[in-house]
């Protein structure tokens, strides 16, 4: 135990350090223009293999938690829930 492993050493990914230094790097128009482009390439992408599932009101919350803690989950679901119906 305490054994160094060969090969790269592993350093730390902070994502607001990263955030801070891509700022410094490209400006702050510069930043937000790069993430919103992978941001909307991203959406892009994941559309098709995610489906969005829209639940309404404290029963869906309930049935959609029960169904995650159950494992009846579909791994290619993405559910957005709201308390109001």
């Amino acid at each position: 135990m305490g054994q160094e492993l060969p090969g790269v050493q592993p350093t730390l990914f902070f994502a607001p350090a990263q955030i801070a230094k891509r700022q410094q790097d490209w400006g702050a128009q510069g930043f937000q223009q790069r993430s919103g482009k992978a941001w909307l390439d991203f959406v892009a992408r994941a559309s098709n293999w995610i489906r969005i599932v829209h639940g309404h009101g404290l029963a869906d919350i309930e049935r959609i938690y029960q169904d995650t803690l159950a494992g009846r989950t579909k791994p290619n679901e993405g559910h957005v829930l709201s308390p109001t119906a």
